[in-house]
């Protein structure tokens, strides 16, 4: 998603209190979720973006769930990032639910700050 904001505050809407997704203790509730958060942390700390913040980017966009499918009327998001299809037609639905190859996109987007991510409620 595309918007006009400074780059200093365009991660700033992920300031939000959220539950702490890197604890061992979320990851005893929802095991699932260990893998996905793990790829995220080993991916950022190459990138040299911040883990945290790329996991509250991430859980709120899916819920940390790569199969995940949105925005139905919007373009169709799909996967991890929730990659949007009308904005980003030249990524195909299989890289877009691929966990790896879609943080590797989303995390150098957010290094970069070539896009703005928000967290629609």
């Amino acid at each position: 998603m595309r918007a006009s904001l400074a780059p200093d505050i365009v991660y700033s809407r992920f300031e939000f209190d959220t539950p702490t997704i890197a604890s061992s203790s979320f990851i005893q509730l929802f095991p699932q979720f260990e893998p996905v958060r793990d790829l995220i942390t080993r991916i950022a700390k190459e990138y040299g973006v911040s883990p945290l913040l790329a996991i509250k980017i991430a859980t709120c966009e899916s819920g940390l769930d790569p199969s995940r499918v949105g925005d139905l009327r919007r373009g169709v998001s799909r996967g991890l990032w929730q990659i949007n299809k009308r904005y980003h037609p030249y990524i195909t639905d299989q890289q877009a639910h691929d966990p790896e190859w879609s943080t590797r996109w989303a995390i150098q987007k957010i290094k970069n700050k070539q896009d703005i991510w928000t967290c629609w409620k």
